[in-house]
């Protein structure tokens, strides 16, 4: 019985590739026939192959982008525990609500919510929250929340008569604690201080410098340029395990801040330091 051979066999003993498990059962004449073949193309179904072999590039090319993926997200997951460790990151990922909603609801379709939020170092509650807030934005709020969810906010006459403080030429001077406090004393305030200092901070009435702490600097005492010519004279308690007290009573060289003479005793008196001066 004659054997048929497929096109791509063919192709590849043209081009000198040929299997070596074919090439015991493949005659010898076919094998020169094909290799001498100055039109391999001719053979019908020949473009086949080219289409098969970029079909099998891209499947390979297809079986890596799950790989691809899972490598990104790694790197996604290692990028976001580095960046949540600073103190900054919470306070950004809030000022940033409105582009991290929009972030996770734009790709909610391919990544779930509760794996997106992780990113992000949020809950879930966390995110449906910021959800309704940017919805619901009121532009009559002082804090841009809506007052149909948030009830308990501040009204709008509250936020004009703290503005009206705040503001006020006679008390720019003072502390926001204390316009709070002279305006709980004359009534015209009835939030809390806390309040007061949020509502500031969100309408950027008053803008602070930030307050560089200054190292406290300890004033330079008598110092003495020579030994033996400023003697200090001091007294230190002790108290020992049996609950007993003693005074050990010192004096001391000012230039070498060497003990020169002490002595230990139950009471405190002049005398006994008297007693210690060196004589010279």
């Amino acid at each position: 019985m004659r054997n048929s051979y497929h096109t791509t066999l063919k192709e590849l003993i043209h081009y000198g590739l040929i299997p070596a498990q074919y090439i015991g059962e493949i005659p010898k004449a076919n094998i020169s026939r094909w290799k001498n073949d100055l039109n391999i193309q001719r053979h019908v179904g020949s473009e086949i192959n080219d289409i098969a072999d970029n079909h099998t590039e891209l499947i390979k090319t297809l079986n890596q982008y799950p790989k691809m993926f899972y490598a990104y997200g790694r790197l996604v997951k290692t990028l976001s525990s580095i960046i949540a460790s600073t103190d900054e990151f919470n306070a950004t990922i809030r000022a940033s609500k409105k582009e991290v909603v929009d972030a996770i609801s734009r790709t909610c379709n391919i990544i779930p919510v509760y794996k997106a939020v992780k990113i992000f170092k949020i809950s879930t509650t966390t995110f449906y929250t910021w959800v309704a807030d940017v919805k619901l934005s009121c532009s009559n709020s002082a804090f841009q929340l809506c007052n149909k969810m948030y009830s308990s906010q501040i009204t709008p006459m509250e936020v004009k008569a703290i503005k009206t403080a705040l503001m006020d030429r006679k008390t720019l001077h003072w502390s926001i604690r204390s316009v709070h406090l002279n305006g709980l004393r004359n009534g015209y305030i009835s939030v809390s201080e806390n309040t007061m200092y949020r509502v500031n901070k969100a309408l950027e009435i008053r803008k602070f410098r930030e307050v560089v702490k200054k190292k406290k600097r300890h004033k330079q005492g008598v110092r003495a340029t020579a030994p033996n010519q400023i003697w200090h004279a001091d007294i230190t308690t002790l108290k020992t395990l049996d609950n007993k007290r003693y005074y050990i009573s010192l004096v001391m060289d000012n230039y070498s801040r060497r003990i020169l003479s002490y002595a230990v005793s139950d009471k405190v008196s002049g005398l006994i330091t008297k007693l210690i001066v060196p004589k010279f």
